[in-house]
């Protein structure tokens, strides 16, 4: 019965209908919504520019933004039509991140109906999405709508168009920089087109800007390296009560040496990669993974682009997976981990309930599992890197079998 039912709702027409109806409910909301959270926060900066031209700075020279790139700016032109329209383009952009996802799945004829489903369930009826994108209106979907689009186009062998993708990507918040290096050293060759559009792309933007704001456009930079620790972040646990720090020093600070940590780990990591040549979304995860353990503002709605790219890697890389045999525990923590704990932020915020416990804690564990998740992606590229690659071998269909056959009697 219901393996019955679980075929019905898989038949692709009944899904997108399904999808359709959904997508419906949460435009609706996304038009409708007060604003909350971030969505508050970029209003108010978007009012600042088309009030005073100025994208960060306030009459009085004092930060009032986001630390967001210049392709974010444009966006308070789109607020100026409607107050929501920018929110229903974050809504639109994950309703497409996740469709084409579900259909790189269709297309893969070795996921059977139960794994397809279980895809389109996680990108779309997940509470970390429904409630980022919809009640939130977070923007972070549209870094991975770029880094789905620009690993999409270097596996068509398209260098041009992910350069294009990964340029636009950085000018709209900057962590995808640190991706570039990896790319550049492809699996078996030297990305040389993909880096030379990529520059070109972030250095015309950010031209532009300097033209149009000078040095304004740095603040985001400088409001990114002087924020403090925050929620799931490592560093708000090390400084807090519960360190264990505290047994050596009455009052530990080493926030300081979150970026000097990160660029070091990036750097052992990018030497592993010379030497084994990490697929473009093998070493995109783990990049990113390593960026936002290490980064002391280490927010929740950052691990959109690691889930995206999770989904994209094991729809991919799926039958690679199962023949190295290795375990997705890391990542099947890592993914409940950051569900959960959105959940419980939603609901403790929403009860007015004091949770800076839970905020002092939660980074502790949270940086465990993604060393498990990095060094799980570090085992698979060693175990796919001595073993010969996978040839994918079709089966001709029955008539024509036949007819061979026939042919060679």
């Amino acid at each position: 019965m219901i393996t019955k039912i679980l075929n019905e709702l898989g038949k692709p027409k009944v899904l997108l209908g399904i999808t359709l109806i959904f997508f419906v409910i949460a435009a609706y909301f996304s038009l409708t919504f007060r604003y909350l959270h971030d969505y508050a926060l970029y209003v108010k900066q978007w009012e600042l520019f088309l009030s005073t031209g100025h994208p960060y700075l306030t009459p009085k020279g004092t930060f009032n933004g986001n630390g967001y790139g210049p392709l974010y700016i444009p966006l308070a032109y789109l607020y100026s039509w409607h107050t929501h329209l920018p929110r229903l383009l974050f809504t639109i952009l994950w309703f497409v991140t996740a469709g084409f996802l579900v259909y790189k799945a269709y297309q893969a004829p070795y996921l059977d109906i139960k794994r397809r489903l279980l895809i389109w369930a996680f990108l779309f009826i997940n509470p970390f999405f429904f409630s980022f994108y919809i009640f939130y209106g977070n923007n972070e979907i549209v870094v991975a709508f770029f880094l789905v689009l620009g690993i999409h186009f270097l596996h068509k062998q398209q260098e041009i168009q992910s350069g294009l993708m990964f340029g636009l990507g950085t000018l709209f918040k900057f962590i995808p920089i640190f991706i570039i290096p990896f790319l550049f050293f492809g699996e078996r060759k030297i990305r040389a087109l993909y880096f030379i559009w990529f520059v070109l792309v972030f250095a015309i933007g950010y031209e532009i800007s300097w033209l149009l704001w000078e040095q304004e456009i740095l603040e985001p930079f400088i409001f990114g390296t002087a924020r403090p620790p925050k929620f799931m972040s490592i560093f708000r646990h090390l400084e807090s009560d519960y360190s264990l720090l505290r047994v050596f020093v009455d009052n530990p600070q080493i926030a300081q040496w979150s970026f000097p940590l990160m660029l070091l780990v990036l750097f052992g990591l990018f030497i592993f990669h010379l030497r084994y040549r990490m697929s473009a979304l093998v070493a995109s995860i783990c990049v990113l993974t390593i960026c936002y353990m290490f980064y002391k503002v280490n927010h929740l709605q950052f691990h959109t682009n690691v889930l995206v790219l999770y989904v994209y890697w094991y729809i991919v890389d799926y039958q690679q997976i199962k023949r190295v045999r290795i375990d997705l525990a890391p990542i099947y923590w890592y993914a409940g981990i950051v569900s959960v704990m959105q959940l419980l932020y939603v609901y403790l915020r929403y009860m007015d309930i004091n949770f800076d416990a839970l905020r002092d804690i939660a980074g502790l564990p949270f940086f465990m599992v993604c060393c498990w998740s990095v060094w799980m992606f570090l085992d698979y590229t060693l175990k796919t890197h001595r073993k010969p690659p996978l040839h994918i071998v079709k089966t001709p269909p029955l008539a024509q079998y036949v007819k061979i056959t026939q042919n060679l009697n």
